[in-house]
């Protein structure tokens, strides 16, 4: 069995404008910590047959838009055949690459971004880490709006401000999209269920059959539509919120960690350390001496599903 290899985090900052290719990085110019924030932004105009990209990894999401054309994208998971109207995905410390067709080479708009809210949003729009590639008919729109943010003017916090814009307008049609895919009622009820994680998730003795009871639907009904929408159960659902929650406090307070641990809903510290090390990949000790994006090295850090 080949071992694996590791590949180091790509340094955007070094990246520059070629031959058509239009690239933005904005890293340096955050500083808002709002709960989403982009990284980058990039047009391929043109690209060669079989040119490949990568092997790559990144310490942020990106989301590729084909406009034209088809290629392939690899990761971990396996080969994806993607084609016009079609985004994948990219998700944080995964080594990948990706290819253009040999016969009608793809030509692509991305944009790269993170924060706490960046997964939940890409499973709003049927990403998850089975579904890597999703099909959108709002072409135009996705069209204008990638194309928006490659051509932003602003400077500093106006830049900032303007681009978190245009992204959470492209989730908006991306969500919106994905909608058509499933019926608006889970869509409401996946709502309502997201307001009562949201309110309750410091309770320890928060449940499926609370979350369901305050819906009016049953159990079942309510894993059918974290299934359809959050491509993952109820409970890690929770735990994932729980955890989130808990890594930023653990960064951005002077809490014990027993203290934020049953702040967040764990009634025990030791089980809180286990599944933090299981999701992260460090103890919440060592996360909160030394934070993963301050690490050179994060590729033992896992993203949650």
């Amino acid at each position: 069995m080949c071992a694996k290899r590791h590949y180091r985090l790509e340094d955007i900052s070094k990246r520059r404008n070629k031959w058509n290719i239009d690239y933005f990085n904005y890293t340096n110019n955050l500083s808002l910590g709002s709960s989403l924030e982009v990284y980058q932004s990039g047009h391929k105009r043109f690209c060669p047959p079989n040119f490949l990209c990568g092997p790559a990894t990144y310490d942020h999401c990106i989301i590729h838009y084909i406009f034209d054309g088809c290629g392939t994208y690899h990761n971990s998971q396996g080969d994806y055949e993607v084609g016009t109207h079609d985004a994948f995905l990219i998700l944080p410390y995964e080594t990948v690459t990706y290819e253009s067709d040999s016969q009608d080479p793809w030509k692509y708009y991305w944009i790269g971004f993170n924060g706490p809210n960046a997964i939940q949003m890409l499973s709003l729009c049927g990403f998850s880490e089975e579904n890597r590639v999703v099909h959108f008919d709002c072409s135009e729109r996705l069209l204008a709006l990638f194309d928006a943010v490659t051509h932003c003017e602003d400077t500093g916090i106006a830049l900032e401000c303007h681009l978190t814009g245009y992204l959470y307008e492209i989730f908006s049609a991306m969500i919106a999209a994905n909608q058509t895919r499933i019926s608006s009622a889970y869509a409401e009820h996946f709502y309502k269920a997201q307001q009562y994680i949201k309110m309750h998730y410091d309770d320890s003795s928060l449940s499926v059959s609370s979350i369901a009871d305050y819906i009016g639907i049953n159990r079942s009904h309510l894993y059918k539509v974290f299934d359809q929408i959050a491509h993952q159960s109820v409970s890690s659902y929770i735990l994932d919120f729980r955890l989130q929650k808990a890594a930023s406090l653990l960064k951005n307070s002077s809490a014990k960690i027993g203290e934020i641990a049953n702040s967040c809903g764990f009634s025990e510290q030791s089980y809180f350390s286990n599944v933090f090390q299981r999701r992260y990949g460090i103890s919440p000790s060592l996360y909160r001496k030394n934070p993963p994006e301050a690490k050179e090295d994060q590729n033992s850090v896992s993203i949650p599903s």
